[in-house]
Order: structure tokens, then sequence, then C-alpha cells
């Protein structure tokens, strides 16, 4: 059946994040940015990844407590989709809650990248 290896190679196929959780140096303009001002990243990374129409209201719920960490998990969930990239929610919570400004700087760096541009790891 098509529709069951599909699904099996999506398990066999783990597409992994372009760059690591702690290349964030890759690009010093996103890590400057994201370190001075966290809320332009996490705006910029909800309208990249078709959560939200408007940066500027995504950066206003970065200082909301506890929306910020939903909203958050939704936005690094819909990039890893919009990427293919292996992941559940569980991992995306605590990358965020653990790391976030290396989260949101990794996020950036995705979503400067073309989909479909991921490197493919068996």
């Amino acid at each position: 059946n098509y529709n069951e290896y599909k699904s099996y190679l999506r398990e066999v196929i783990m597409v992994f994040w372009n760059h690591t959780l702690c290349g964030c140096f890759d690009d010093c303009g996103i890590c400057l940015i994201t370190h001075v001002a966290p809320c332009v990243t996490f705006g910029e990374n909800a309208k990249d990844s078709g959560v939200c129409s408007s940066c500027l209201l995504a950066g206003c719920c970065f200082f909301v407590p506890i929306v910020d960490v939903i909203i958050w998990v939704i936005v690094r969930g819909a990039i890893r989709k919009k990427y293919g990239i292996y992941g559940s929610i569980i991992g995306d919570y605590c990358t965020i809650t653990n790391c976030p400004f290396l989260a949101l700087v990794q996020e950036k760096q995705q979503c400067k990248e073309t989909p479909g541009t991921t490197i493919q790891r068996v």
C-alpha cells in the first residue's frame, strides 16, 4: 500500500535542522538582534512560519507570560512541519524553555532557507 510505504519512509528518513542549536554564530546578525531584541526575531519567526500575519502582534505576544510559550511551541512546530524536520511538541517545549535564545536563532536561520533544502540523515 502506497500510504503505508509513505508513512514508513517518514519514519526512516529523519530531517534535522540546518543549523544546530548551538550554531547561533553561523549568522552573527541574527544572533545579535535576538539577544538585543528577542521580540523582533520572535515576531519574524511567527510570520515566516505562517502562524501569524503580523510581526508586530506576535512580537507583542512575546511579553505575555504563558501565551508566549504556547505561541512559540506552535511556531516551532509550524517551522518543523514546513521544512519536514523530525521532532515533537515535547521536544519543542523543552528546547524553548531551556534554551530560548538559541531556539529563536535556530528557527530564524531555518526560516531563511528555502523549504526542501534541509539535510537528510538516514
